[in-house]
């Protein structure tokens, strides 16, 4: 099965779109040089995005697989293994502390990062015995 393509978001503009090709390998296309994630291509926004570097992003956005309420998160997310690409399936790896978020082909043409900090802001709300350090969901 191909993966999902998929474009990077900076708020409302689009970054980076990633396709996957026949060989199920991500090719990225630069939409826009000023909102670069550093995972993907280094401080200087010039380093070679390659697979290995969509998984360290893919990771940074998702709670850590030690936490004390990762299998409730799981849960939550109708998920039973920790497996950071399909937890950003799930959440659009929207993070509390940046402003990228992921738009799969497949997603509606409304969705938008208002519309999901809402989204995680209930999910915030709804996460059964989280302390405030713990709420950090994604």
């Amino acid at each position: 099965m191909k993966p999902v393509d998929f474009t990077i978001y900076w708020k409302e503009t689009p970054v980076v779109q990633v396709c996957y090709d026949a060989m199920k390998q991500p090719q990225f296309t630069v939409l826009d040089h000023s909102h670069l994630p550093v995972l993907l291509f280094g401080m200087d926004g010039k380093a070679v995005p390659t697979a290995a570097r969509l998984d360290k992003f893919f990771a940074d956005r998702c709670f850590p697989s030690t936490r004390q309420n990762a299998k409730e998160l799981l849960a939550i997310a109708g998920l039973t293994l920790y497996q950071p690409k399909l937890i950003c399936r799930k959440t659009h790896g929207i993070v509390a502390h940046d402003h990228y978020w992921i738009r799969y082909a497949d997603d509606p043409s409304d969705l938008s990062h208002a519309s999901l900090m809402q989204e995680m802001s209930k999910a915030v709300k709804a996460v059964p015995s989280a302390t405030p350090a713990q709420r950090h969901i994604g």
